[in-house]
C-alpha cells in the first residue's frame, strides 16, 4: 500500500523538521474502485447506507493488529480487517482498499488495489485475511 501524498508530507516533515504528527490511534479501512496519490477516493459506497461503514482498526500497538516491520515491510498479521454485513442492496465491485483517520471524511493516508476484486452480495460481510494487507516503505 503506497503513501498518500499527505502521510509521505507528514512523515517528511516529522522526521526532517521535527513537526509534530500525531498518528492516529484508529485506523478506518475502506473499500472502493480507486483512489490517487493525492488522496481522492472513487467509488467508495455511501457509509450509513446498506450497512456499509470503514472497518475500524485499533492502532496501538503490534500484537492488536500490525506486526512489527521487517525489511521495511508491515503486514496485519495479527487481525484480519472486516466490515459489516451487507444490507438491502450489494456495494458494487470493488477494488481498492483505503486506509482513512476518520470513519468519514478525513485524510486518506494509504490505498491499494486488492489481489482480486470484491464482488459484494447481500449479507456478505466483506473481510482481508490475515497476513494479506503488506505495507511496503521504498
Amino acid at each position: 500500500m503506497p503513501f498518500t501524498t499527505y502521510l509521505a508530507n507528514k512523515l517528511l516533515d516529522l522526521v526532517l523538521g521535527n513537526q509534530s504528527y500525531t498518528v492516529p490511534n484508529t485506523l478506518y479501512f475502506g473499500l472502493c474502485t480507486g483512489c490517487t496519490t493525492a488522496g481522492v477516493v472513487t467509488g467508495e459506497p455511501t457509509i450509513g447506507l446498506y450497512g456499509y461503514a470503514r472497518a475500524v482498526v485499533v492502532n496501538n500497538d503490534i500484537t492488536t493488529t500490525w506486526s512489527a516491520a521487517t525489511a521495511n515491510v508491515k503486514a496485519n498479521a495479527n487481525s484480519i480487517i472486516q466490515w459489516p454485513a451487507i444490507t438491502g442492496s450489494p456495494w458494487g465491485t470493488l477494488t481498492t482498499c483505503i486506509v482513512s483517520d476518520a470513519a468519514t471524511g478525513g485524510n486518506i493516508l494509504m490505498y491499494g488495489t486488492l489481489g482480486s476484486p470484491v464482488v459484494t452480495a447481500l449479507g456478505m460481510q466483506p473481510f482481508i485475511p490475515v497476513n494479506d494487507i503488506t505495507i511496503t516503505e521504498t
